[in-house]
């Protein structure tokens, strides 16, 4: 069945970390936003890819608190198991070989995997999956809203565009789409892998400097209640990522 059609009120497109924040904060003052998401569920970056038995936070792999309302935020979601922290060993490789490096503020994951959190913080709200928007139209007081299938997925009073800027730019009214010019998006190709016998048990994750290719890795097994220790996630570097974004190799 077809859904209804909203009216008035406040459209989100995007529901990744940035357009369910806003979904929240809206809530709480008193109104109702509808988010449309063109993926299967919500997350957008902050997501856990499942291949078999097998998990890996092949994006966002942590966050740290720093703001007091933010913090008090993340506490009371550790407080509810959805939330805890990734200790262990943090180390830099680079000309000068490694270095061991302390954390000033507490790395903080989801359990069981990342995807956790947005799937907490979508809890009651309304959120249209599967729903790729691809126009924004001005019809007469509202904006109207219309996916890849050529559906009105809605008019609304405002509209919150919660995507990065290049796919912000295809939706936005020339005045903004002026302003998202300016801005240019990093892509980060992510190899996942897993290792039967764990890999190295030296370190848990690792920035890497100085190197063309990779900058990061991560023994995404280490995180509190990941079922495979051996699940690693590399991250290339910007310059290798963005040469080899569109590539077809």
């Amino acid at each position: 069945m077809e859904r209804e059609r909203a009216s008035g009120g406040i459209g989100i497109v995007g529901a990744g970390i940035a357009g369910l924040a806003c979904a929240r904060l809206l809530v709480e003052a008193g109104l109702a936003p509808t988010l449309h998401e063109k993926a299967r569920r919500p997350g957008g970056r902050c997501s856990t890819r499942r291949e078999g038995e097998l998990r890996f936070d092949h994006g966002a792999q942590y966050f740290t608190a720093r703001d007091p309302e933010f913090v008090a935020y993340a506490a009371s979601l550790r407080d509810r198991g959805i939330l805890a922290p990734w200790p262990g060993r943090l180390v830099a490789f680079g000309r000068q070989g490694r270095v061991e490096l302390r954390d000033e503020h507490r790395r903080l994951v989801a359990r069981p995997g990342m995807s956790a959190l947005p799937r907490e913080l979508a809890r009651g709200l309304d959120v249209v999956s599967d729903c790729r928007i691809v126009a924004l139209e001005r019809v007469g007081g509202a904006w109207l809203l219309r996916d890849d299938e050529g559906r009105d997925r809605g008019r609304f009073d405002q509209v919150v565009l919660a995507l990065p800027a290049d796919q912000a730019r295809e939706l936005a009214p020339p005045g903004l789409r002026e302003q998202l010019e300016t801005l240019t998006m990093a892509p980060t190709l992510a190899l996942m892998l897993h290792l039967p016998d764990g890999g190295p048990q030296d370190f848990e994750a690792a920035f890497v400097n100085d190197d063309p290719v990779l900058g990061w890795i991560a023994r995404d097994g280490s995180k509190p209640d990941r079922p495979a220790p051996g699940t690693w996630v590399l991250h290339a570097t910007t310059a290798f990522s963005t040469a080899r974004f569109a590539a077809d190799e």
